[in-house]
């Protein structure tokens, strides 16, 4: 058992994934979001050539937590990730509070959820499968996530693989208050780039059932 300032520790460091989401104001998120629909699209489907990843429908619980990683500065701020760097000097100044945080959230999980297009070559699937073997512990075996991993179905295959590269990279995952992207730092160094490709063309095949 945990001891009272232990328990403490960890449940700040987890932030929203362990406490569940702020109530949030969709109506007043819907307001905030028209600065972020300049990358992500007016529907959050996301931008390829801006690398804005879709956000539409995704928990609120986990845009929360991504807000609140950008804003600590535990997320976006190796000189190497440009996307992440340009996506935290773009939340300081718009999110004044938590409550700004929430609301932004709420809007975004209020969206239908979609599935983009395919952009990258065909990989190897039954191969892929086996390699994401080691994935499905957090994100289950239909990749729809858990009550503390996101759903990596939605998701378009050319950030997922972006963001692995990053994970590689150490680009992501080494600041010691995301606990959850230092898992994934874990779990990606290992992987060459093929393997890499063809997890993230098996989880294609998630996406399509």
């Amino acid at each position: 058992m945990l001891g009272g300032r232990s328990a403490l520790v960890l449940l700040l460091a987890l932030g929203p994934a362990a406490c569940g989401p702020s109530s949030g104001n969709a109506a007043r998120g819907k307001k905030i979001f028209v600065a972020c629909a300049a990358c992500h699209g007016p529907d959050a489907g996301g931008n390829h050539k801006l690398g804005a990843p879709n956000i539409a429908g995704l928990p609120q619980w986990y845009v929360e937590g991504q807000l609140q990683q950008f804003l600590n500065g535990h997320r976006g701020t190796a000189a190497a990730d440009t996307t992440g760097r340009l996506m935290a000097a773009a939340v300081a100044p718009l999110l004044k509070n938590e409550d700004d945080v929430a609301s932004a959230a709420a809007y975004v999980a209020s969206l239908p959820a979609r599935r983009p297009a395919p952009t990258l070559p065909p990989g190897d699937t039954v191969q892929g499968k086996v390699d994401y073997q080691a994935c499905s512990t957090c994100h289950g075996a239909e990749g729809k996530g858990k009550y503390d991993v996101p759903p990596v179905t939605t998701q378009a295959d050319w950030y997922l693989l972006a963001e692995l590269h990053k994970y590689k990279n150490s680009w992501r995952g080494t600041n010691e208050g995301d606990l959850q992207a230092s898992r994934m730092r874990a779990v990606s160094i290992p992987l060459t780039e093929k393997q890499m490709r063809d997890v993230v063309a098996y989880i294609g095949t998630l996406a399509r059932r």
